[in-house]
């Protein structure tokens, strides 16, 4: 998408060649981008351009890449700096990724200084420019250049990087880490898009690539590399900022410069309210020797007046130096306001028709819509992408987003979503992608004592990674080696060894809300008796399912239509930008609605992860069928919250959306229901009031349920009734474990969401015992940026107590306070009001811990926090955190207590695990368990606990399969074998030398144990040497086991071991093989049994391993084509 033919018009004005950086130039806001990067393509120097506020730098920066498109050069680099996610005076430093953004803002800069070939523009707000920064002097002494073929002095680099803010990992898989791994060292510097890998000898730089953080795998080779330092100035130095590293040929460029210092004096103020906060709670002292200064704006001022050459103040008003703009500088002429149409097309279409061939360009989201309807008045009129030149006469429609548009004298007028539909929407580009994590990030971190299940030997606690010492000589003369096990301790304190190889037989036990489990005996016969019971009830379960998914089947159900255009244009009005997971629920739904059999399609995300709006284009799409939609949510509160969704994002379309709820008074509620009778609402949304007997429809076609396990028995039943023939889609908060979801493939339809919104930050956890002044800081912090407060305590009968310190502590705020036991119509106006903004303060117990979704409350204040919990508190702090605005979350405990070994685990991981779906990590155990109950049943909880979520999971799987194919008639799945044993002596480990860290060791081999074909174990052995360098023998058996594990499998060997200096092999398949091409195989020497053979090891391991593997890949082959066993 390029428009740059715009920036060439604003380039050819009169005085774009002369602009008087002494002056204002008067433009209007939506000209302001289109001057930023029309400047800075001309002129080709460095350029920081500051807006007002945070919200206008990201639109300003979002303008300029659709300006710029495909048509921003190598040389350029746009850049919006972030600003950090914690208040002046925290104690602790903003999260690594704003640190790392905002030092790689400065290394471009400071590459532009040095030369380098990008020249970049960087769009900052007040609050991320006052923030800061090392100065340029510090910086250009920290920065290291590596070069091929240089020789470093490692150890003191590696320091110099610690001392610059870098932190030594296993896996760089983030901007400010590096990890060595002998002649290998991997850093990522903000300075570069990619990590890069320097391999070494000895001391010197043998090669640099970068390289793939997601698939840790190599990429180019490039020449040199820039490690800067990331963004950490020391407290006692002068504060430094931004504006300091442009080079002296860089320009500035205000928005609006009154605008511009009246925010930062807004911020400072803020910045003294919090300073006399902390001195009157006695840590201004504390806090003055710990805490980073901010750049003021009279410290500003000095800058730009020292710069005034180089600084253009784009809007009107006064210039940096006072002075006013009088008259408009020739640029601004002739620039004039653009008519809104607030989402009324017919007038934008009258208003194009009255221009006639007067030039109008239409940058729009929606520019194939739109450019549709104006082709039925001027036929062959599309929707561009890219665009070589301005239209000299008539409407051009370009598909792209920027903020603003407007009408100029020579003619042109430019047209956005903002007149016409009445938003500016964000373009896709504004989205942070998450990064695809490491690959063993897959398998979850094992702490000893965790309980874990091996699916032969059951529930038991791993205790750790050990290594045992193996003869891997002769017995005439014997070789020490060693060898890599796993440590698991049963009941009885009964030990097991796991080798590496079983290692895919183990999974974490997940079976009970922080209940310790029961240990396995290992020589009793429970375990086998608890999997034939989990097994059987497995069964029943797919059976039932299955039964369900046969009666839909055949179900006659409503086959909706395609896309029309006004469901494109629904679409395009997203004021967001969808997430790729969120994209796909959408596209299965609709692809559900068109079968002409009735929807059953489980939506489940975390809140604020879309569910929502999937559920909104179900529910647009069905009423343009002329069918109706019902909504049903569990609380008042939902209801009310939804159905302001609804109606905001449907305005501009003829839809009937009624609410029924407790809110409604009975006259509304009758006519309401009279309306759903007679067919004239389209949507209504409401509580248990819709299943109720007097709730009709004319012609019900899609049934939304939003947490359904919320509701009553006497609802759901109702609600059985309510889904026949209809489409039905669910929609939970609460996860499903991905094995669950996968196991029921075919048999029943789910979505998950997992990805979160662009643009979330990560919650700041605090946990520490309570104190008023840190309450009061936290209170006063969110209060000071207009936001709103959860303080939650345990126990409603002290509820009262804290509510009465918080009316202390916060005595200007608008404080209500909230519980169960309230009247149901009391409550839900409490709630209303604190949904609504009409509340600062929510003092309540854990009824918020779901469901509520109110983006500008960003601080929650869990009082006794230790005594709930880990998925209570995980749930309670997903109550903030749901926009672009950084959240806080305090887990306070009483200062008396004791503290519990569990309530400390608890709260240390809350405090550890603060990035986006660190949710996953902390509390996915406790949180699938209840997502499982909800699909599979209350019944079923009891087997669950006794075999572990995993292993019943994979036993559901199984029996869906075998049913399914006993229906079809298809070939039966195949029994999963007894796990191979093979015992040779050879040292097998990832020795730490090669590998460092215990849990990437342990993640690395419960890789290579999951590995099924050859190619997979090829793909491993590249990894481990790209990333890790060239493999040790140890290494390399390790992978010759998962080689020699695979082809085994083949025939289903049940052992490969050794006898002294012979070669065991038993397996079944043997005795369908034909003596005489076993013998022709293993030699003269061989001993051939019914089920096993023995032969020879001689030769030197190399010969004899390779020899070994030979024979079992032949025996694979003999064993497949030998007759099968009667």
């Amino acid at each position: 998408m390029s428009i740059t033919p715009l920036l060439s018009w604003f380039g050819a004005l009169p005085g774009f060649a002369g602009l008087d950086a002494g002056r204002p130039l008067g433009l209007p806001r939506a000209a302001r981008a289109l001057a930023a990067a029309a400047l800075w393509r001309e002129r080709r120097v460095a350029v920081v351009y500051v807006t007002a506020s945070v919200d206008a730098s990201r639109q300003a920066a979002d303008a300029i890449r659709t300006l710029l498109g495909s048509g921003v050069s190598e040389r350029l680099a746009l850049i919006r700096l972030v600003e950090p996610n914690t208040s002046f005076y925290d104690s602790v430093a903003p999260v690594a990724d704003v640190l790392s953004q905002r030092a790689a803002a400065l290394a471009r800069l400071n590459a532009s200084t040095r030369g380098g070939s990008e020249l970049p523009l960087i769009v900052s707000s007040p609050r991320a420019l006052m923030h800061p920064t090392l100065g340029a002097g510090e910086f250009a002494g920290d920065l290291r250049l590596i070069r091929r073929d240089m020789t470093l002095a490692l150890d003191a680099m590696l320091a110099s990087w610690v001392q610059a803010g870098y932190e030594s990992a296993p896996v760089v898989d983030r901007v400010g880490t590096f990890s060595r791994r002998g002649g290998i060292l991997d850093v990522w510097s903000p300075a570069n898009e990619q990590p890069c890998r320097i391999e070494l000898f000895g001391d010197q730089v043998e090669s640099i690539r970068t390289f793939d953080p997601g698939t840790q795998r190599s990429a180019e080779f490039i020449e040199r590399i820039a490690v800067t330092p990331l963004d950490l100035p020391a407290p006692s130095r002068a504060p430094a900022m931004l504006l300091d590293h442009l080079p002296g040929d860089g320009l500035i460029l205000l928005d609006d410069v009154a605008e511009v210092m009246s925010a930062w004096q807004e911020l400072e103020e803020k910045a003294a309210r919090e300073r006399a906060l902390m001195e009157e709670t006695g840590e201004a002292a504390e806090a003055a020797a710990r805490l980073q200064p901010f750049v003021t704006a009279t410290a500003l001022q000095a800058r730009l007046t020292h710069r005034a050459g180089a600084v253009i103040a784009l809007g009107g008003g006064s210039g940096v130096d006072g002075s006013t703009n009088e008259s408009l500088q020739p640029i601004a002429e002739g620039f004039g306001a653009a008519p809104h149409f607030g989402g009324k097309l017919q007038p934008a279409i009258d208003f194009l028709k009255a221009r006639g061939s007067a030039p109008t360009l239409v940058v729009s989201r929606q520019a194939s819509r739109l450019s549709a309807l104006w082709a039925e008045h001027r036929p062959g009129a599309t929707a561009h992408t890219d665009i070589e030149s301005l239209p000299e006469h008539g409407a051009l429609f370009v598909t792209g987003a920027l903020p603003g548009g407007f009408q100029h004298g020579s003619g042109l007028t430019l047209l956005t979503d903002t007149e016409i539909f009445g938003y500016a929407r964000p373009d896709t580009f504004t989205a942070g992608r998450a990064r695809k994590a490491a690959p063993e990030k897959g398998f979850s971190d094992w702490k000893p004592g965790d309980a874990v299940v091996h699916e032969d030997y059951g529930i038991g606690l791993f205790r750790g990674m050990v290594k045992l010492t193996v003869n891997t000589g002769t017995a005439v003369e014997p070789v020490e080696g060693e060898r890599a096990y796993l440590l698991l301790e049963y009941a009885d304190g009964d030990r097991l060894f796991v080798p590496l190889h079983h290692l895919d037989r183990l999974a974490r036990y997940v079976g009970g809300e922080d209940l310790q489990p029961t240990l396995t005996r290992l020589s009793g016969p429970e375990w086998q008796a608890a999997k034939t019971k989990a097994k059987g009830a497995a069964a029943d379960v797919a059976r039932e399912l299955l039964t369900l998914y046969a009666a839909r089947e055949v179900a006659p159900g409503h086959a909706f239509a395609e896309d029309s255009t006004w469901q494109r244009a629904l679409e395009s009005s997203f004021p967001y930008v969808e997430t790729d997971d969120q994209l796909a629920a959408i596209e299965a739904v609709k692809a559900d609605m068109r079968s002409d059999r009735p929807m059953d399609r489980l939506i489940c995300g975390d809140v604020g992860f879309g569910k929502t709006e999937v559920a909104l284009r179900a529910a647009f799409k069905a009423v343009q069928d002329g069918k109706q939609v019902a909504v049903l949510v569990p609380t008042t509160v939902l209801a009310q919250q939804h159905y302001n969704t609804f109606k905001r994002r449907l305005a501009a379309f003829p839809v009937g959306i009624e609410m029924l709820s407790r809110f409604r008074t009975p006259a509304e509620k009758a006519r309401v229901l009279e309306r759903m009778r007679g067919g004239d609402v389209d949507i209504v949304i409401g509580t248990h009031g819709l299943v109720a007997e007097r709730a009709q429809f004319a012609d019900l076609g899609l049934l939304v349920i939003d947490e359904e396990q919320r509701f009553g028995l006497t609802a759901k039943e109702k609600l059985k009734k309510l889904k026949v023939g209809v489409d039905v889609l669910t929609l939970t908060a609460t996860p499903i474990p991905r094995t669950l979801h996968l196991g029921l493939s075919g048999v029943r339809e789910i979505s998950l969401i997992e990805t979160p919104p662009a643009e979330r930050l990560p919650i700041i956890s605090y946990v520490g015992p309570f104190e008023d002044a840190v309450l009061q800081q936290a209170i006063q912090r969110e209060l000071d940026r207009d936001g709103q407060v959860f303080v939650v305590h345990n126990r409603i009968a002290t509820l009262h107590l804290l509510e009465q310190k918080v009316r202390r502590l916060a005595p200007d705020a608008r404080i209500a306070s909230a519980h169960g036991q309230m009247p149901e119509r009391a409550l839900s106006r409490i709630m209303q009001a604190f949904s609504d903004g009409d509340t600062d303060i929510l003092v309540s117990t854990n009824i918020v811990e779901s469901g509520l979704d109110i983006p500008n409350a960003n601080t929650i204040i869990i009082d006794q926090a230790d005594h709930f919990g880990l998925a209570e508190l995980y749930q309670l702090r997903g109550r903030v955190g749901r926009s672009s605005t950084q959240a806080y979350a305090y887990f306070f405990h009483d200062r008396r207590a004791q503290l519990t070994e569990d309530a400390r685990e608890r709260l240390n991981t809350l405090r550890e695990a603060a990035g986006i779906g660190a949710g996953y990590m902390i509390a996915m155990r406790d949180l699938e368990l209840r997502g499982a109950g909800d699909l599979l049943g209350p019944k079923q909880s009891g087997h669950v606990s006794s075999v572990g979520l995993d292993l019943y999971t994979r036993l559901l799987a199984h029996e869906v399969k075998t049913l399914r194919a006993m229906r079809d008639g298809g070939p039966l799945p195949v029994e999963a074998s007894k796990p191979i044993t093979i015992d040779l002596p050879i040292s097998v480990e990832l020795p730490d030398r090669y590998v460092g860290g215990e849990n990437l060791r342990l993640q690395l081999y419960r890789r290579v144990a999951s590995l099924d074909d050859e190619a997979a174990v090829v793909a491993f052995e590249e990894e481990l040497a790209d990333r890790f360098g060239k493999l040790p023998l140890s290494a390399l058996n390790l992978t010759y086991q998962a080689r020699l594990k695979i082809a085994a499998g083949a025939f289903g060997a049940q052992s490969i071991t050794t006898d002294g200096n012979r070669i065991v092999i038993r397996a079944d398949a043997i005795e369908r093989i034909p003596r005489l091409k076993l013998e022709r195989l293993l030699g003269e020497d061989a001993i051939i049994g019914r089920r096993q053979v023995t032969y020879s090891r001689s030769g030197t391991p190399e010969q004899w391993k390779a020899r070994l593997m030979a024979i079992v890949r032949a025996l694979g082959e003999m064993s497949a084509a030998a007759p099968a066993a009667p």
